[in-house]
């Protein structure tokens, strides 16, 4: 998968290996750090939905956003990582000290 011109707001592409074995192509939203130190990748998947309209049903884009753990995650050749953003749990760097 592509980037489309002018949607760099929703993030740069990671692959994200599902619990199923199957991988994914999504966009990364963020890294979370969580208390114990680990770090999870904030993803968005965009999965088709059924829309009931007066005219009929008819699928439309729904995003779905999910955490996934940071080991799960790979680099897409192409993207740009330098600007997504890095929040870390306030007891992770309390430890770290």
């Amino acid at each position: 998968m592509t980037p489309d011109a002018g949607d760099e707001e929703l993030g740069p592409w990671v692959a994200v290996a599902l619990p199923t074995s199957e991988v994914v192509t999504v966009r990364l939203r963020g890294w979370q750090q969580a208390g114990d130190g680990s770090w999870w990748a904030a993803c968005r998947l965009a999965l088709w939905s059924q829309v009931s309209t007066p005219d009929g049903e008819r699928a439309e884009p729904a995003d779905v956003d999910f955490l996934a753990p940071a080991a799960r995650v790979e680099p897409v050749d192409g993207q740009d990582y330098h600007a997504v953003p890095r929040v870390r749990h306030r007891d992770a760097v309390r430890r770290r000290r």
